[in-house]
């Protein structure tokens, strides 16, 4: 009886090596926070999400085709997508190899909280990867923390003048509150300019939901406190270039 042997030419032979071997570190990591008791739902979900992907595409380049895949590709062909794509993640990133799966996680919601440190308004909370390939997160708006020095309250004065005069000359509507600061208010206006600003950094991003708030002594101006927002491919997350906003 003759053996088939699986035959690769050296590219295919270098994308098997790394999906195996990233499939076995993340193996090896959720081992050992099991083993530690440290295993919580987020870092399981994460994990087992890019152990997903590593072991569609080895099936795929040993030609095999199981039922779960099968209809995974029949159901889902936005999975799909996202698979073809997942090497090209660290291509198109120009990021360097990471050993830790955390720290490549880490990594692509350091470069989304960085773009709206720099280019929003400041805080990034709920950074969240899902099974299908998304990742989700709530833009949040901390419009202080954009002047403020603490100890220099000449030089907060006059980056205070500086970040409200770019804010306004964006277009943007906010409000000095008493009680509460500097705030965008939740008009038609700033919900329109707020998700061409996110569409145009993440073209694959789905905003969910605009959280707003009730202010002011008759409780009669809302302000807007977080977008809900999904992005569904990933490769939009690593493309950044710092430096974009000039405050």
């Amino acid at each position: 009886m003759s053996l088939d042997f699986v035959r690769l030419h050296a590219d295919q032979k270098e994308v098997l090596l790394k999906d195996l071997n990233s499939l076995i570190q993340a193996a090896h990591q959720m081992v050992n926070s099991v083993q530690q008791n440290t295993l919580d739902l987020d870092e399981a979900h994460q994990i087992t999400a890019l152990m997903e992907f590593n072991h569609i595409d080895i099936a795929k380049m040993v030609g095999y085709e199981s039922y779960v895949t099968k209809k995974r590709e029949e159901h889902y062909p936005e999975n799909r997508e996202v698979n073809k794509r997942n090497h090209e993640l660290e291509q198109k990133a120009s990021l360097k190899p990471l050993d830790g799966l955390k720290e490549q996680l880490n990594q692509l919601s350091g470069v989304v909280s960085e773009w709206w440190k720099t280019d929003g308004f400041h805080c990034v909370n709920d950074f969240r990867f899902y099974s299908s390939g998304c990742a989700g997160m709530t833009f949040c708006f901390m419009l202080k923390y954009r002047y403020s020095t603490r100890k220099l309250p000449m030089a907060e004065r006059f980056n205070k003048k500086v970040y409200v005069d770019k804010i306004k000359n964006d277009g943007y509507e906010i409000e000095d509150i008493e009680g509460y600061g500097l705030e965008v208010l939740d008009t038609p206006n700033n919900r329109s300019l707020l998700r061409s600003l996110l569409i145009s950094r993440f073209p694959s991003i789905r905003i969910n939901s605009f959280r707003n708030q009730v202010v002011g002594k008759n409780d009669d101006t809302y302000i807007l406190t977080g977008i809900d927002a999904t992005i569904f491919d990933l490769t939009d997350i690593p493309q950044y270039k710092q430096g974009t906003n000039p405050l």
